[in-house]
């Protein structure tokens, strides 16, 4: 795939059964449930499956539902980290720049 195409790509609307995943990992579940953490990394693959593992994303970065003082949490793709972030701490670089849409509502 041509850079256009990957990046127009990631653009995409993401599948509703990658949508349900990634929802989960705000409860934790993916920490007490293997099942869980399985069924997102299928899902992960799943939704990137015409990408080169180079092309997929790097990590997950969502809106937390914990309350103040934390807004965001990242999860990488091994599902071994979960970690909140306060508002005023920054982000590692390659994810600070979606620290916006992950707050946003849409």
């Amino acid at each position: 795939m041509s850079p256009a195409q990957i990046a127009q790509r990631l653009r995409q609307r993401r599948s509703p059964r990658y949508v349900e995943a990634v929802a989960r990992l705000d409860a934790g579940s993916h920490q007490h449930n293997p099942a869980v953490l399985h069924a997102l990394l299928e899902a992960i693959t799943a939704e990137f499956s015409e990408l080169g593992i180079e092309e997929r994303p790097l990590g997950l970065l969502a809106r937390c539902r914990l309350g103040a003082p934390y807004d965001v949490h990242i999860c990488d793709l091994g599902g071994n980290i979960l970690e909140h972030y306060e508002r005023w701490r920054s982000l590692p670089p390659l994810f600070e720049r979606g620290r916006v849409l992950a707050g946003h509502g849409a």
